[in-house]
């Protein structure tokens, strides 16, 4: 299996996971497993052992392609993702975890902004959304400096799940 490209942003570099990110992986999970679930994120619940790290990797959801974020230095500090819907491959949900340690210093939104950009040129997405936590601040202010903007609330019927503020991006296309 060749290695992916990296993705540079200003402030990250991006690349798809492989199974040798899988201990760095389960490692910022492991010590992030509180501040993952904050926002009733399943990340810290689907990950208990470093083995489902690997089966994630080996065995991935193919609609969906997830990055592993690391910083200037090259420490692994997140995740971010896109996953394709089933039945509009063209439009694409997007999803990301950040260390705790590394809040609040722009990787998140440069990651988003790179992820974003990388999709819309390279994987002829024309369409990514956010579904937010109403209590999930920062992400909301990560998506909008993003360019990503707020479109309604998601209201669900009768479950245990919250509700979720939706954030979408289009691609802005060139007319011939």
């Amino acid at each position: 299996m060749t290695e992916s490209p990296t993705i540079v942003g200003e402030k990250v570099r991006l690349r798809q996971f492989s199974v040798s990110d899988a201990p760095e992986i389960f490692k910022l999970i492991d010590s992030n497993r509180e501040h993952l679930s904050q926002h009733d994120d399943e990340t810290a619940g689907k990950y208990p052992r470093l083995e489902k790290v690997v089966d994630s990797i080996e065995n991935p959801n193919p609609r969906r392609t997830r990055f592993a974020i690391r910083n200037e230095e090259g420490k692994y500090i997140g995740s971010i993702n896109f996953e394709r819907l089933q039945n509009h491959p063209d439009i694409a949900e997007v999803g990301y975890y950040m260390d705790k340690e590394e809040t609040g210093k722009g990787y998140t939104t440069d990651a988003l902004k790179t992820l974003t950009e990388y999709a819309f040129t390279e994987k002829d997405i024309r369409l990514l959304f956010a579904l937010v936590h109403p209590d999930n601040k920062a992400s909301g202010k990560v998506l909008s400096k993003a360019g990503y903007s707020y479109v309604r609330d998601e209201v669900l019927p009768a479950t245990e799940l919250h509700d979720n503020l939706v954030f979408q991006r289009y691609e802005k296309r060139k007319v011939k």
